[in-house]
């Protein structure tokens, strides 16, 4: 959830709003299968954002509660060996959300930062839900466990061959604070549909 504000104008009970939904909402899910990941050795995935790791101006109860996940993950990667645990930023994704950030953000947030938004649907190179959703869905199916604990990036390439989009790949990136490792998840499709509707976590391989 993205209610754009500057901090100065927030209240508290905005703050606790913000946080049930972006945080405890997926603490509360990932404490209750934890039991069962340990026995299937599973694997979480953490929804995170951009925003955790670059700062927007009007964003700073939506950028915080997705730094928290990163680093509740990169805790959870050292308390529990036989989880896979990471955060992955999904990149800009066609939601209600981006709508919320173009009608509500012109008037509180930077405008060079508010425009780039507007011009990213206006062009039409959002993501899809899906594409970022299948690379969680393949993860999940075939985590790594070398990248328990880390934070990175869903990276859109575009191969354009008479202005289609042919190929999408997930990458680890250097960028805004985001740490290198150095491998890459490879080349994957776009044909799954996780459901957002599990607010900010996704767990998968519950039990085997």
């Amino acid at each position: 959830m993205l209610a754009p504000k500057k901090f100065a104008d927030t209240t508290l009970e905005e703050w606790r709003k913000i946080y049930d939904i972006n945080v405890f909402s997926g603490i509360a899910l990932a404490q209750a299968a934890i039991a069962e990941l340990r026995k299937s050795k599973g694997c979480i995935v953490w929804v995170s954002s951009g925003a955790a790791a670059k700062q927007y101006a009007a964003w700073s109860s939506y950028g915080s509660s997705k730094a928290v996940y990163n680093s509740v993950s990169a805790h959870i990667a050292l308390e529990e060996p036989d989880i896979t645990s990471v955060a992955i930023a999904p990149g800009r994704v066609d939601t209600e959300m981006q709508g919320v950030l173009r009608s509500e953000g012109q008037s509180s947030m930077n405008k060079a930062q508010y425009d780039s938004f507007v011009e990213a649907k206006e062009k039409g190179i959002l993501l899809k839900p899906e594409q970022p959703g299948n690379v969680m869905a393949k993860f999940v199916a075939d985590p790594l466990k070398e990248l328990s604990g880390k934070f990175f990036s869903y990276v859109l390439h575009n191969i354009l061959r008479h202005k289609r989009l042919t190929t999408v790949q997930m990458e680890l990136t250097r960028g805004r604070g985001i740490p290198r490792i150095g491998s890459s998840l490879g080349m994957l499709e776009t044909r799954t549909w996780i459901s957002q509707a599990m607010l900010a976590l996704c767990l998968c391989r519950w039990c085997k």
